[in-house]
């Protein structure tokens, strides 16, 4: 099997398991059938958006109001509240607090958007259920900073660093998106820099680093690697060198690189796609090995 074949079965592109499980960092915890189907109804709905049978919006709709319904009047049961939404519920107390019309009201705000880009990079059920997992998340926040984050979203401002920008503090310091990979990260887990590309491939798609970098992960990823090539160093913090390098095999899939060449023609004038006997020896096998070498200094 060519390299880029396994490489891409490695990553789970070519098939999922019978038993689903979803990951999270190194651990995994069985799916539930709800989240599977709704897993599976994504996974259909971005396939038609991208074969262009339904229009990108349609399945937005659809699929964002699912997340909207699982959280419809629950703002209160959310356990992850910010600073002013503990205060609304204590001031009032939780029977009383305020309906929609007032800025003191509770909303389950997701700390992730679902966009078009997620329906054209999630290509597969095994992405869709990660996916499905990290867009589920969310946190109770008043409707006065609920109106801010929306602003900030506006703005193109999303994931966990709206909160920021939107002055939104919490009432805890372990937030659901602050599990740091280098606390659960071990030496032993990580390919060695000679390790063969496939297992370096199931090494890399253990962490979403779509989830990391947010929706401009394409310039960030971006930036990391020229800056790799015009002779400058690494990220220094392990969840960004994890995220360049699950970006790097994802965008294996969606275009050659590399580890491709085209062969001579054959009896009938076509060249073929077959793997470059020197790609070892390139620029790209190089930065991504230098990745891994540098997630290994880190750990040591």
């Amino acid at each position: 099997m060519p390299r880029k074949a396994k490489a891409c079965e490695a990553l789970g592109w070519v098939g999922i398991p019978c038993t689903l499980l979803l990951m999270v960092g190194r651990e995994t915890s069985p799916l539930s059938d709800r989240d599977r189907r709704a897993a599976q109804v994504a996974h259909v709905l971005a396939q038609a958006a991208r074969d262009g049978e339904v229009a990108a919006a349609d399945a937005l709709r659809i699929l964002r109001h699912e997340l909207r319904r699982r959280n419809t009047n629950r703002a209160q049961k959310i356990a992850t509240r910010s600073t002013e939404a503990q205060r609304v519920i204590e001031d009032y107390g939780a029977a009383n607090v305020p309906k929609n019309a007032s800025l003191d009201a509770l909303h389950a705000d997701h700390v992730y958007s679902l966009t078009e880009d997620e329906l054209h990079r999630n290509d597969t059920l095994e992405l869709w259920i990660n996916a499905m997992h990290r867009l589920q998340m969310v946190v109770c926040v008043t409707a006065k900073e609920n109106y801010r984050l929306e602003t900030c979203e506006r703005k193109g401002v999303t994931g966990p660093h709206k909160y920021a920008q939107a002055g939104v503090t919490f009432t805890t310091r372990e937030l659901p998106w602050g599990v740091d990979a280098q606390d659960a990260l071990k030496l032993q887990d990580v390919p060695t820099t000679s390790a063969p590309w496939e297992q370096i491939a199931e090494f890399a798609r253990a962490f979403d680093g779509y989830a990391h970098f947010g929706e401009d992960w394409g310039e960030r990823v971006g930036v990391v690697r020229e800056r790799y090539f015009a002779g400058g160093g690494l990220p220094h913090h392990l969840d960004d060198l994890r995220g360049c390098l699950f970006c790097e095999f994802r965008m294996d899939r969606f275009m050659w690189g590399d580890d491709v060449m085209l062969s001579e023609p054959d009896a009938e004038g076509v060249r073929h796609f077959v793997d470059n006997p020197d790609f070892e020896s390139s620029p790209t096998q190089q930065y991504r090995r230098a990745i891994i070498a540098r997630i290994r200094e880190l750990l040591a």
